[in-house]
């Protein structure tokens, strides 16, 4: 009886210590599920609170004043900076490039582009007349007529006695002037006009004064001697300019069409590169830096800048060897070598210029525990840094500190 007692209390016992163990189990499990999602739940002020981004920390560089050195790269245009104009009877200004003639057919052209004009050259054929260049300081404006005097006779007679054509250089249009005229366009090709016509004022009243060959025995049947004959040139046909040699660089227009104002283009000098900048970059274009111009792609023309920028920040590249007048025109890549400012500028990394809603330009001076905004002026730059000027100088100079890299707005 005892023993079946004690069996039961044993069975009681065991079962209560199951309950038991599985409850403080349980506990266990709920108590520690329930920290674990706590520690998860966060308030929708506490979610909006760590959205938000950390403060930015502030970096900071100094404001330099060095040489700074870029390359520039740019389109150019070959041409030459001394051009001249040459319309029928002289030269023209550059504002009568578009103007159309005063009539006039060009009936043979006998130059191209990049040809070499020398004293006594015949360059075109207007109405089946030439135009010939000779040299000379004074430009022609009368017709070349036998009886003239003066200068301009004096310069005619110099230039036929260069070509080979002698005459005595008196100034005075006589007969062995003529002849000599006479013989030079012969070799050119052309018949000299033996007329009156189209002779100045001066040589028709010579000729008016003439007298009748019935009332002096002359026998209007024969020959004229050369004492006698009038010789008269059109004052278009001759041209005298300053200097030679020459180079063409354009022929206005085609052969059977009327003749422009302007029928040729020439140049004094070798070609030249202009190029058009950035007005940002002008102060890295000074005169004497190496250029690089890309007339073939593959092996590029070495030269230097001979003009810095002008009002509208075109520079002049002359080339170290001389280019062909038939690239005229052509329009080419330029890269400036290693272009630098002619003198030490403030510097300071792209990053640390921030605008404003004005769109003015400024750096943040960081002076202690202020910041300070300085307003400034930019110039030549490089893929780093950018020259930088200061509107109030005092405000900004080498060795202060600068914030970069913040957002300033």
């Amino acid at each position: 009886m005892i023993s079946r007692v004690m069996n039961f209390l044993k069975t009681v016992l065991t079962r209560r210590f199951r309950w038991l163990v599985l409850l403080i189990i349980f506990s266990c499990a709920f108590g520690t599920l329930g920290l674990v999602v706590g520690m998860h739940m966060k308030s929708p002020e506490q979610v909006k609170a760590e959205a938000q981004p950390p403060s930015p920390s502030q970096i900071k560089s100094k404001v330099e004043q060095k040489v700074l050195e870029n390359s520039v790269i740019s389109r150019g245009e070959i041409g030459s900076d001394s051009q001249l104009l040459l319309g029928i009877g002289g030269l023209r200004k550059d504002g009568a490039i578009d103007k159309p003639g005063t009539g006039g057919m060009l009936t043979a052209s006998f130059v191209k582009p990049g040809d070499e004009l020398k004293e006594g050259v015949k360059v075109l054929e207007v109405d089946g007349r030439p135009l010939i260049l000779l040299q000379g300081e004074k430009p022609t404006y009368r017709d070349f007529a036998t009886g003239e005097e003066g200068d301009d006779i004096k310069q005619l007679q110099n230039s036929l006695t260069r070509l080979g054509y002698y005459c005595a250089v008196s100034g005075k249009f006589d007969t062995a002037t003529a002849d000599a005229l006479e013989r030079f366009y012969r070799a050119l090709g052309y018949p000299l006009s033996k007329s009156n016509a189209g002779s100045s004022s001066s040589s028709a009243s010579k000729a008016q004064d003439t007298p009748n060959p019935a009332d002096t025995g002359v026998d209007a049947g024969k020959p004229a001697t050369p004492a006698e004959r009038t010789v008269s040139i059109s004052h278009n046909e001759i041209i005298f300019l300053p200097s030679f040699p020459l180079w063409t660089t354009e022929v206005a227009t085609s052969v059977g069409y009327g003749a422009p104002e302007v029928v040729l283009k020439m140049s004094s000098s070798q070609l030249i590169v202009s190029s058009k900048l950035n007005p940002s970059d002008c102060s890295l274009a000074q005169k004497g830096v190496d250029a690089q111009l890309f007339i073939d792609e593959s092996q590029p023309t070495s030269g230097k800048i001979v003009s810095a920028c002008d009002a509208n920040s075109v520079i002049h590249i002359a080339p170290d060897a001389p280019l062909d007048f038939s690239l005229v025109k052509k329009n080419i890549k330029v890269q400036l070598v290693a272009a630098k400012t002619s003198n030490p500028v403030l510097t300071v990394p792209l990053s640390a210029i921030f605008s404003n809603s004005e769109g003015k330009l400024f750096v943040i001076k960081s002076d202690s525990d202020k910041q300070i905004r300085v307003e400034v002026k930019t110039g030549a730059k490089n893929p780093e840094e950018i020259e930088i000027t200061p509107v109030n100088p005092e405000q900004l100079k080498a060795g202060d500190e600068i914030i970069v890299g913040q957002n300033a707005s």
